[in-house]
């Protein structure tokens, strides 16, 4: 399985017309041979960035898509609504890859409304503790639209590296902390970084330029 994530940040005042611009083909883009997900996510700490993300059951799939008139109709719509995109805004990633390549790691949690504030005063301290702990090396808190559902997306060095930190039964307590207890019941999924060659073929084409 293949995913990628597309993220754009929007002009001041054209972020709702991104949204719109992603719903009018992404039923469409799921009718697609091949295609297993697409979703618009927020940027909690930035409210004019917008990640496209569309998972494809393999290579073939996602060629065809980035090829196809789907692609061009929405990298022509959003691309007068964006800023330029810059290094690092198109991500491919696999569900399985060499050990050591980079990895990303989606942990799907649910922040109640009524418990969202405790989250946010929480989330920064422990976005601190985690730059100390080797081999971690970024992360992003994004949300679905008009949902309680958040995403804790994080880059590692490597799967060995991350696979020790969360082997270790105190790392929820030395680093979760603040917000552990919204993490007894979540949804956490492992990707490889794709070779920096095909992610280069596709943002060459990738339309939010």
């Amino acid at each position: 399985m293949i995913r990628t994530m597309l993220r754009v940040r929007a002009r001041p005042g054209c972020a709702d017309a991104v949204e719109s611009a992603w719903r009018a083909v992404a039923g469409q883009v799921g009718a697609l041979p091949g295609n297993l997900a697409q979703d618009l996510l927020l940027d909690v700490d930035d409210p004019y960035a917008r990640i496209v993300v569309t998972e494809w059951a393999d290579g073939p799939a996602l060629r065809d898509y980035q090829h196809g008139p789907l692609a061009v109709r929405f990298a022509d719509a959003v691309r007068p609504l964006c800023e330029p995109a810059g290094s690092g805004s198109y991500r491919v990633m696999r569900d399985s890859g060499d050990a050591g390549t980079t990895v990303f790691v989606d942990v799907e949690l649910t922040v109640p409304a009524a418990r969202l504030a405790e989250f946010e005063r929480g989330y920064p301290e422990v976005k601190a503790r985690m730059a100390r702990v080797p081999g971690y090396l970024r992360e992003n808190l994004l949300r679905e639209p008009g949902s309680d559902v958040h995403h804790i997306f994080a880059e590692w060095r490597s799967e060995a590296e991350f696979l020790r930190w969360i082997g270790d039964p105190a790392h929820a307590r030395q680093e979760a902390g603040p917000i552990a207890p919204f993490l007894l019941d979540i949804r956490r999924r492992l990707f490889h970084a794709v070779a920096d060659q095909e992610m280069s073929t596709h943002l060459a084409f990738g339309g939010v330029r």
